[in-house]
């Protein structure tokens, strides 16, 4: 659904690339500033950058035709194409489409009718938990009245999916009475269909049958983590997860409290941090370890959900999601629920000295959309650096000054020339994932 938007990347790099060879001497034929190469760090790298002149005045466009801006249009169009996908019986291409309507839409309206249409799809692929949670939305943005006996008879059924035979009947009863008190009428079939369900679920609730959940398979019940475990570990795991004090003998290089906790899940522990000129930085370990043993529990400082799976799966915590709610803002992500898009526009920073939220008691690793929302496609880029574009072009279509920088690129191997969607948006996301004020002190001290 979101599909890269490289354009001003590429006007950028343009500049960049002309400005380097502008600022260079004659004689310097390295891509980079004079001077970059002896930069430590990627902050002095930055600042570094930062000195060229033209990049303070370089203003990013802003379209109001952006494909991450709600657009009533767009998701009534798609919402067209999902019937179109409907009624050719094209039922993942129409559930696409009617989630592509939904995150679209600005107007209750149209929010309104993409969950109704798609909670038709959900209905006959079989998702019921889904099919009732999107009726209820669909209902929250008030799906049109006439048509309201479609979802509770939908609803109805799906609770007799369910095996929730009260629940069912109770919602055939109310369409009948919601269609009395509105003085509707439905098709013969969905009356049929209706009468049919108070029948079933009354001789069911009247002979009272019993349930057997033994249907459901065994592993379901009985599921349990794919985590190897040794039993001399596990009574020591949580008592030590927590404790960054454990003594070590690499505590002269700052390490972060995190990697402590990190390591230190037994006592003693398993292994330790090592660091030489020979392997730099290095786990070994410091007893014999049983086969399965858990030897580190680590959790990333910041994550992403990969592009490809943004209609997939929850932006925020990853999981699985057929049915997924848009983001309030824009187009380009999705949520399992509105518990996540919620967590998702708060920051979580942390103290980087103790590890501990700032700000927040959620999970610190999961993702904050807050400070990219509408800039997804701008971040997912392939070619982030502009070497791939420009070793693709002819040198008949350069100017002389960056030929010159055209012949140094054409020199290296394809993986000296990297850059891709991941580490991009990553990239974003690390900074984003800092604390103001740590950034505030790093820019100060440097």
């Amino acid at each position: 659904m979101v599909t890269p938007n490289p354009k001003d990347l590429y006007r950028f790099c343009d500049l960049v690339m002309e400005s380097v060879v502008e600022m260079s001497p004659p004689s310097y034929d390295l891509p980079w500033l004079p001077g970059f190469e002896e930069c430590k760090t990627d902050y002095e790298r930055v600042k570094k950058f930062m000195s060229m002149p033209f990049l303070r005045q370089f203003k990013i466009s802003i379209s109001d035709q952006s494909s991450a801006v709600k657009n009533n249009s767009i998701a009534k169009q798609k919402r067209e194409q999902g019937n179109e996908a409907w009624r050719t019986n094209n039922l993942s291409l129409a559930l696409r489409y009617y989630t592509e309507a939904i995150f679209f839409a600005s107007s209750s309206e149209e929010k309104a009718l993409g969950y109704g249409n798609r909670s038709c799809v959900l209905s006959r692929i079989g998702v019921h938990e889904a099919v009732l949670q999107d009726i209820d939305l669909a209902i929250k943005y008030n799906f049109p009245k006439d048509r309201r006996p479609r979802l509770f008879i939908r609803r109805a059924q799906s609770l007799i999916s369910l095996k929730l035979f009260k629940d069912a009947l109770t919602e055939f009863n109310n369409c009948v009475e919601y269609m009395k008190s509105e003085n509707l009428t439905i098709p013969n079939n969905l009356n049929e269909m209706m009468q049919k369900g108070i029948k079933d679920c009354s001789t069911i609730i009247k002979d009272e049958v019993l349930i057997d959940n033994s249907v459901i398979p065994y592993f379901v019940h009985e599921a349990k983590s794919l985590i190897m475990k040794h039993e001399n570990t596990q009574t020591i795991i949580t008592k030590n997860y927590n404790n960054p004090n454990n003594s070590s003998n690499i505590t002269d290089h700052n390490l972060h409290p995190s990697i402590f906790r990190s390591l230190h899940l037994q006592d003693p522990p398993a292994v330790k941090l090592n660091y030489n000129d020979e392997f730099g930085w290095h786990i070994v370990a410091t007893k014999n370890i049983q086969p399965g043993e858990l030897l580190i529990l680590d959790k990333p400082y910041s994550c992403r959900l990969h592009y490809n799976r943004l209609l997939l799966n929850c932006y925020r915590c990853s999981k699985r999601c057929i049915n997924p709610i848009p983001c309030r803002n824009c187009t380009q992500v999705g949520f399992c629920s509105e518990l996540c898009e919620q967590e998702a526009w708060n920051p979580v920073w942390i103290d980087i000295n103790t590890s501990l939220p700032l700000e927040s008691t959620a999970d610190l690793s999961l993702p904050c959309h807050r400070f990219e929302c509408g800039l997804v496609d701008r971040l997912i880029i392939e070619d982030y650096a502009g070497w791939k574009r420009l070793r693709s072009k002819s040198s008949n279509d350069l100017t002389v000054s960056i030929k010159k920088l055209k012949s140094f690129i054409d020199k290296l191997s394809d993986d000296d020339v990297i850059g891709g969607p991941n580490i991009s948006w990553l990239a974003f996301s690390l900074l984003t994932k800092t604390a103001p004020n740590i950034l505030n002190r790093l820019i100060k001290v440097n």
